[in-house]
């Protein structure tokens, strides 16, 4: 890992000192894995107050149509290929907008390529795509 103080570099310390100029790194991704926060995948898909939709992220149909593997796609961006997994698989609960746009410039894509809105009341991701 590159630059590990004593201080963990999401608290107060040297490593706060200003914003991350390097792209994504591990320490940079904040990554929410449902595991961690209690939810399971159905969970931190569900639906919001008064039928409102959530988020899906679409990676593993856009790496098929690029042709690109995990492996590949990790390398790139310069996260491990568990939290690419993670992602991919629609197990975090938020992802930065410098991992998204790594993302995009590895794969030739837009951040709209990737996140898909699901409408609350019907749940179905088809209904998404037919609007």
């Amino acid at each position: 890992m590159r630059g590990k103080s004593a201080v963990d570099p999401r608290g107060a310390g040297p490593n706060r000192a200003g914003p991350n100029t390097e792209g994504p790194n591990e320490d940079s991704l904040n990554i929410v894995d449902s595991s961690e926060t209690g939810l399971n995948a159905a969970d931190s898909n569900s639906t919001g107050p008064a039928g409102i939709g959530h988020i899906v992220l679409r990676l593993d149909r856009i790496m098929v149509e690029r042709g690109r593997s995990l492996n590949w796609l990790a390398d790139q961006v310069g996260i491990t290929n568990v939290n690419l997994s993670k992602i991919k698989n629609n197990r975090v609960s938020a992802i930065r907008f410098s991992t998204l746009a790594a993302i995009c410039a590895a794969l030739d894509c837009q951040p709209g390529d990737i996140l898909e809105y699901v409408d609350g009341i019907s749940g179905d991701a088809d209904d998404a795509n037919s609007k």
